[in-house]
């Protein structure tokens, strides 16, 4: 006979979008080269004021993928009632 396994969906993680404006250039002498938004993604879902800031500091890809399957740091939010930013590390020319 056949066997049959549950299948469980992924997880829904609650969190917004948001974009700071950053220089492409941090370190080099020329001026107005041009600056970026860069995507990060944050959940004060579980966040009390005065409670820690969870970072994460995003690899070379979507910062999405990352933040979905970090689990680890989802698993721990609630019981330190932190907040939770991941940064992306790259500047994207696809946005």
């Amino acid at each position: 006979t056949a066997r049959r396994f549950a299948t469980t969906s992924p997880p829904q993680y609650v969190y917004k979008t948001q974009y700071v404006e950053q220089p492409i250039d941090h370190f080099g002498f020329e001026e107005d080269v041009g600056v970026y938004k860069q995507r990060y993604l944050i959940s004060c879902e579980f966040w009390k004021p005065g409670k820690p800031i969870f970072f994460y500091a995003g690899n070379e890809g979507d910062i999405t993928l990352f933040c979905n399957n970090t689990g680890f740091m989802w698993d721990i939010a609630p019981e330190f009632e932190a907040m939770l930013v991941f940064g992306e590390h790259r500047r994207s020319e696809e946005r």
